[in-house]
């Protein structure tokens, strides 16, 4: 009975529209899967069905909403469908009576038992807005970035999968380098390994087509991100893999390694795989040529000699054994005092430096090497092994007591980069007499939180470092001790007589809280930059902050003065680039903003326009007075202005960046401003269509 009344439903319904199949681009299916298909077709159709209410698929339901498009209709009737579907799911076959209108003419009537009357529910109020359908998103605020324009493509698209396999490895890793950077992690669930945004573009660029999988693939596991031991296990299991039943040869690729010690080489990953075999993990890598073994505290600066405390991994012989086996040419590495002692450190140092996978070294960087300061020999076995490495390029000393006048005179001649940071027992003098034996080679300066290194030695930087590109100095300190010393052990930052000079090829200017000086002396540094100026033509970036003592309207007309000038020396004014010149089109998005012609031009014509109510005049005219005094003083402060510009030398016009903050605020690692406490999700109205919700007539209470 349930049977043949079902499949005369099944033959006289017509099909919604809603349930017909939809057109796939996969491959045609076998023909056990149309069957199974047109099975699923018909259990919808007769879930759909299954309604207590009498359906007639001729006549619409009578509606009471505003005139829309029958789309909207179509789409409102598909939901009540789905709704009834819902609501009578569960209710068994056999106490579902006839459908009258789906049934033809030519069906035999069957006597049904008629289902018991069901009480007629009050319609609710309809929104006037169009509904949602089943599935669709929520409409949320998009935030829309006024300012950005869009860039229209010119039409032209480059086959891309063409390009040369280095080609393409090097966009890759220029757009997505580094991929275990923390701050672009996608997932931070805890118990779960993070992922990066870098690297799960990279893999789905790596499947989008045969022409890019190889590339992305290189450039994913370049530096491949390791996060966890895990993630070393499954690299490892990976590289033991035979290289005939892989893709490409991955151990090949790999070329650096960063690894946190204290979430992969510490901790067990489970019970079965437990530690992560490092020297296992190196010996399947003969490529690589940077090894970088780190501590999460590291990153924490002001950390005393007494507190810093061992990590759980080691150097250990074996270790080094590894990277000789493998015959591993290393140019970037990293000794960490929380490794080893330093007694027994310094001989370590001292004897791997002299191997054969230390000498093709160029990038060095020491962290926490202690050393008592009467022991001098320590000191200079350091530095004999620094003079020993031939191609030894770029140094860094992070809280490092040993650093002093000694290790300083034997650095390399190679040497281009230093960087000095948290070191106590370097001065200002030091550092003069490090121009004069390494000044000229010198190209990056950075010393960042050295406690009694002040900038006396500026009278000599641009005579001792002509070729110098980048100057980096920061004087805030860091103490995590119980003193918390966070003042500088210097009298003054620099004195009156002491007139910088700068360099004629430097790039990059970045001086950051300057404090310590007076006012006399900060007109001194900033005219010498700014008199420096027409030699600079290799200048591109400028970022200054200081603290200055005395009345806040001081700071401020000092700020305000010397900004000014900087800006109008240094800050780029050349034009756009010729547009015909690139591949894409940029569209704008804002509106043109009227000009001052067209501002003036309002302006003559309220002034005028015909006279205003007699209750409007006298603000009107008040409104016009205080205009006429705030032009006048405008068109002073700009006079002023001009005249104190006319003195600048000729305009440098090259700088990207040209920042200066002068205040007299405790230095802090991040300066807050009022853009850090705005919403992020635009005020207003933008997401209303124009319709309001008209609700039943009646109070609400």
């Amino acid at each position: 009975m349930t049977s043949s009344y079902s499949s005369s439903r099944q033959s006289a319904r017509p099909m919604r529209q809603s349930r017909t199949r939809i057109p796939s681009y996969h491959e045609e299916t076998t023909p056990d899967e149309s069957e199974t298909q047109e099975e699923l077709e018909d259990s919808v159709t007769r879930c759909g069905s299954l309604s207590l209410r009498s359906r007639n698929t001729i006549k619409r339901r009578q509606s009471y909403r505003e005139k829309s498009t029958d789309e909207s209709l179509d789409e409102l009737s598909d939901n009540e469908g789905l709704d009834d579907q819902h609501s009578h799911n569960n209710l068994p076959a056999s106490s579902l009576p006839p459908n009258p209108s789906s049934t033809s003419s030519s069906a035999p009537r069957r006597s049904q038992r008629a289902a018991p009357s069901r009480p007629r529910q009050p319609k609710r109020p309809r929104p006037t807005q169009k509904p949602r359908s089943l599935g669709q998103p929520l409409k949320k605020r998009s935030r829309v970035n006024s300012e950005e324009a869009i860039f229209v493509g010119s039409g032209t698209f480059p086959e891309w999968h063409t390009l040369p396999y280095q080609v393409l490895f090097d966009i890759f890793v220029q757009a997505f380098y580094p991929l275990d950077d923390p701050k672009t992690h996608a997932t931070k669930t805890p118990g779960k390994t993070p992922e990066t945004k870098s690297a799960t573009t990279l893999l789905g660029i790596a499947l989008l087509c045969r022409g890019f999988s190889e590339a992305a693939l290189a450039a994913l596991y370049y530096r491949p991100p390791v996060f966890s031991a895990f993630d070393g296990h499954g690299l490892l299991n990976l590289l033991s893999l035979p290289k005939e039943s892989l893709f490409i040869n991955y151990a090949g690729k790999i070329k650096e390694l960063y690894i946190d010690t204290e979430t992969v080489l510490s901790l067990k990953s489970g019970p079965t795989l437990g530690y992560l075999d490092l020297n296992s993990l190196i010996k399947k890598t003969p490529q690589l040529h940077t090894l970088r073994l780190y501590h999460p505290e590291d990153a924490v600066f002001g950390h005393h000699p007494v507190t810093l405390n061992l990590a759980k991994w080691n150097y250990s012989p074996a270790f080094f054994s590894s990277i000789d086996e493998s015959e591993i040419k290393l140019r970037a590495w990293e000794w960490n005092g929380r490794f080893l002692d330093t007694q027994s450190l310094i001989p370590l140092i001292s004897e791997r430096q002299l191997s054969t996978s230390f000498q093709g070294i160029k990038d060095i960087r020491f962290v926490h090497i202690l050393n008592d300061p009467e022991d001098h020999e320590k000191e200079v076995a350091l530095a004999t092994s620094l003079k020993g490495l031939p191609e030894l390029e770029r140094l860094e000393f992070h809280e490092c007591p040993i650093v002093a006048d000694n290790m300083l005179e034997q650095l390399p001649p190679t040497l281009r980069s230093l960087t000095i940071s948290n070191c106590d027992r370097i001065n200002f003098k030091h550092i003069v007499r490090l121009f004069k034996l390494h000044g000229e080679q010198l190209r990056e300066l950075n010393l960042n939180h050295n406690r009694h290194v002040s900038l006396e030695f500026m009278p000599q930087l641009g005579i001792s470092c002509p070729r110098l590109e980048k100057f980096s100095v920061d004087v805030s300190m860091y103490d995590t001790s119980s003193y918390h010393d966070l003042e500088p052990h210097f009298d003054q930052l620099i004195y009156p007589g002491q007139r910088p000079t700068w360099p004629e090829s430097l790039r990059e200017i970045e001086l950051y809280q300057l404090r310590h000086w007076g006012t006399d002396v900060g007109e001194m540094f900033f005219d010498s930059l700014v008199q420096a100026a027409p030699k600079m033509k290799d200048l591109r970036r400028i970022d200054v902050s200081a603290m200055f003592s005395g009345g806040w309207r001081d700071r401020a007309r000092f700020r305000e003065r010397w900004l000014r000038r900087l800006e109008h020396v240094f800050l780029r004014r050349a034009p756009p680039p010729n547009p015909d010149g690139r591949s894409l089109r940029k569209r704008p998005l804002i509106p043109a903003l009227p000009t001052l012609g067209d501002d003036m031009s309002a302006q003559s014509h309220s002034m005028h326009s015909p006279p205003l109510t007699p209750s409007k005049r006298q603000s009107s005219r008040i409104a016009l007075q205080r205009l006429h005094e705030d032009t006048e003083s405008e068109e002073a402060s700009s006079s002023d202005a001009e005249a104190d510009l006319t003195n600048l030398p000729d305009c440098h016009g090259m700088c990207e960046h040209v920042g200066l903050r002068i205040d007299n605020q405790r230095p802090n690692d991040h300066q807050f401003n009022e853009n850090d406490f705005l919403d992020d999700e635009l005020s207003g109205d933008e997401d209303w269509d124009g319709d309001d919700f008209e609700a039943e007539s009646g109070h609400a209470w």
